[in-house]
């Protein structure tokens, strides 16, 4: 039995226990559907909550806000924001007009509206209800009080979403500097955080930072008594594409055969995984130069895939895209123009196409064309990927300035 069954199961015996010796209206029965994920009773359970505080006094305004917060919540679990956002603001009005502006029970509720916010993507409003949160705990709370984490973590995932990883940056750091002292040294949010900070780090191109943040998540991850493997083997996939930016081929390829590795262990019948896997050793392969061992992995990656997909799929273009690209690399033109049309066709049979690998294609095939010196075909399909890149992408895009130089290359040869 799996530790996710065993939970389920240990819910669902408290929930029996708490039915058959609690009455209908008692708080352990919301928090049992809660734990084995049954929204729909929890919901059921705090509406009727609610309807009997609406009918009380005003002096019972306070339980009043509760129930309409646990409603919110309920909502957020449910993934229906517009609602969860109704409730939350009810339950604000009350407390707003009844406690003072600092009281910490406000730090929740502005806490949960931010988070609305941040689900329907509405960052700013997000990072002011955030704020607003962080703002009453560093008034009433220690410093470095273990709560704070959190929310400045959250800030910081905000400014992240608003790709505004300079102002990300020390956020997370702060998060980090509370949890590394008022928590274990194996806590998995600590495992979380390094890894957030990394990839903040990765995305404004400081990869060396980024490795050693990777490496203290994955360091910590790995001696947690449960593992979160989905983010173990996320961190070392970012330190394969940080290596592979930093041009450290070797590097990048032992990460990713560790990666792989852990795959096969952790997720085997995740056979997707294991093509993607499979994809970037055989890229790391490509740009050492080294493309027999490239074609080698992309063929493990097209072999899973035809196991898994249906003979018109996107992973199938991009596969049969890179095995076009390995072969023309090794001077077989006939066998990259093979694959290259094939990746085109199976584009084709996609509802809808996607546009930018199908001028992609376009330009692979004009390529080999050109190194067989059919150079009237070569014209013929860098003009179609052209005409495309110009309905998809920005003027000033580079794709259609090489698809130019294409074009001009293939007419002087005329």
């Amino acid at each position: 039995m799996t530790q996710k069954s065993e939970a389920l199961s240990h819910y669902m015996k408290t929930l029996e226990i708490c039915q058959q010796t609690l009455s209908p209206n008692h708080i352990s029965l919301a928090t049992s559907y809660k734990n084995m994920g049954d929204y729909i009773n929890e919901l059921s359970f705090y509406e009727k909550e609610l309807e009997t505080y609406r009918q009380k006094p005003p002096s019972d305004s306070h339980d009043l806000a509760q129930a309409y917060k646990n409603v919110g919540t309920t909502y957020m679990n449910m993934e229906e924001y517009s609602k969860a956002f109704l409730f939350m603001e009810k339950c604000l009005e009350i407390l707003e007009k009844t406690l003072s502006l600092s009281h910490f029970q406000l730090t929740e509720v502005y806490s949960n509206i931010g988070s609305v916010y941040y689900n329907i993507e509405e960052y700013t409003k997000s990072l002011l209800f955030y704020e607003k949160a962080l703002e009453i705990q560093q008034q009433i709370l220690p410093v470095d009080d273990v709560t704070s984490a959190e929310r400045y973590n959250m800030i910081g995932f905000v400014y992240y979403q608003m790709e505004e990883y300079t102002k990300a940056i020390p956020f997370f750091t702060k998060s980090i500097e509370i949890l590394e002292k008022t928590s274990p040294i194996h806590d998995s949010n600590l495992t979380q955080f390094y890894h957030n900070i990394g990839v903040a780090h990765s995305n404004i191109g400081k990869y060396t930072e980024a490795i050693l943040f990777f490496e203290k998540s994955i360091e910590i991850n790995e001696r947690i008594r449960i593992p979160n493997h989905s983010l173990l083997t996320a961190s070392y996939d970012n330190i394969r594409f940080a290596y592979n930016a930093l041009r450290d081929y070797m590097k990048a390829l032992t990460v990713s055969k560790k990666v792989h590795h852990i795959y096969e262990q952790t997720f085997p019948l995740n056979y997707s995984l294991l093509s993607v896997s499979c994809n970037y050793i055989a890229m790391i392969y490509y740009d050492m130069s080294e493309y027999s061992d490239a074609l080698s992995f992309l063929e493990k990656s097209l072999s899973i895939l035809n196991e898994i997909h249906s003979s018109s799929h996107i992973d199938l273009v991009l596969c049969y895209n890179n095995i076009g690209s390995t072969y023309h690399k090794m001077g077989e033109n006939l066998k990259a123009l093979s694959f290259h049309e094939r990746a085109l066709e199976t584009n084709q049979q996609l509802v809808p196409p996607d546009l930018s690998f199908m001028a992609h294609s376009y330009n692979k095939i004009g390529l080999v064309y050109m190194d067989i010196e059919e150079y009237s075909k070569a014209l013929l399909f860098h003009e179609k990927a052209l005409e495309l890149y110009q309905e998809i992408l920005p003027l000033n895009h580079s794709d259609i300035e090489s698809s130019k130089q294409y074009i001009e290359n293939a007419k002087n040869k005329l």
